[in-house]
C-alpha cells in the first residue's frame, strides 16, 4: 500500500511535467502528451500491485499473472537474474538488487505511460 501511495506521488509529479524520457532496455522515447498522462494517472488510481519478493530465476523465465487489472513488480534476487527493466507491455517491473530509489521510480512511471499508451491504442485513440 505504501509503495502505491509513493508511486502515485511520484506519478503526478511527472504528469504535471508531461515529461519525455529515454526507456532503458527499449529503442524509442516514450514521448507523454497530456492524454497520456491522463489515462496514466487513472490506471494509477485504479491498478493493484503485485510484490514477488526474491524471484531467483531470471527474469525471462518470469509468468505474469495476465491479469490487466495488476501490475506485477518483481524483486530479483540477484543482477546475475537480469537487469531492472519493465516488460515490453508495461504489465511487469523488474528490479535487480542494489537498484537505486530514481531508477526504480522511473520505471514505475515508464510501465504506467506503456500501459496508457497501450490502453489507448486499444481503445483506437491516437496520443497527440
Amino acid at each position: 500500500m505504501q509503495m502505491r501511495h509513493a508511486a502515485t506521488r511520484l506519478f503526478l509529479v511527472c504528469a504535471v511535467a508531461f515529461c519525455g524520457f529515454a526507456s532503458p532496455g527499449r529503442t524509442e522515447d516514450l514521448v507523454i502528451t497530456p492524454e497520456v498522462a491522463k489515462v496514466a494517472v487513472k490506471l494509477m488510481e485504479t491498478t493493484r500491485t503485485n510484490l514477488v519478493a526474491e524471484f531467483d530465476a531470471p527474469a525471462g523465465e518470469f509468468k505474469a499473472d495476465g491479469d490487466p487489472e495488476t501490475i506485477e513488480i518483481v524483486m530479483l534476487k540477484s543482477k546475475k537474474l537480469g537487469a531492472s527493466h519493465v516488460s515490453e507491455d508495461g504489465e511487469v517491473i523488474f528490479i535487480a538488487p542494489r537498484t537505486k530509489d530514481s531508477v526504480q521510480s522511473d520505471l514505475i512511471t515508464q510501465a504506467f505511460y506503456i500501459r496508457a499508451l497501450n490502453k489507448m491504442k486499444a481503445e483506437g485513440a491516437q496520443p497527440q
